[in-house]
């Protein structure tokens, strides 16, 4: 009897779980890159960069570098789905934007194209790497204490 109980806590277990891991927000989450800036993920395509919970850059931000003076991101627009009437928005691969945010004083330049970015950097003397959003660390909202 004692080992059908024990089946029958861990399919409840799984359940629960599953159950979870399927609601919208816990897969949420909150990267810290310094200064009160954050990098917010606030639905899949909501990815966006914030001082204090203010947008910063917008969504969808897909590439982020950073040090203790400067961010950098690259962005991908949204476009309403041509497929669905619902205001469904999806990636707009045409549409590529880059930002630079002197985190000391607050400065943010952009949006961007590539090569002007590409001159920024060398202007400021920058030297970060963009890197993908999702290869960075993060603290999930679902288990952040409120």
């Amino acid at each position: 009897m004692k080992v059908r109980s024990n089946h029958i806590y861990m399919i409840l277990l799984f359940c629960i779980i599953t159950s979870l891991l399927g609601c919208a927000g816990v897969q949420d989450y909150e990267i810290d890159i310094g200064e009160g800036y954050l990098i917010e993920r606030l639905s899949s395509h909501q990815i966006v960069i914030t001082d204090d919970h203010k947008f910063v850059i917008s969504a969808k931000v897909i590439e982020v570098g950073y040090n203790e003076e400067f961010i950098i991101a690259k962005q991908i627009g949204l476009m309403d789905d041509p497929e669905l009437s619902n205001s469904y928005q999806i990636l707009n691969e045409n549409d590529v934007r880059y930002w630079i945010v002197n985190k000391k004083n607050k400065q943010i330049m952009g949006p961007l194209v590539n090569s002007d970015f590409q001159q920024k950097l060398t202007d400021l003397n920058i030297n970060l790497e963009l890197k993908k959003i999702e290869d960075l660390p993060k603290q999930y909202d679902f288990f952040r204490s409120q």
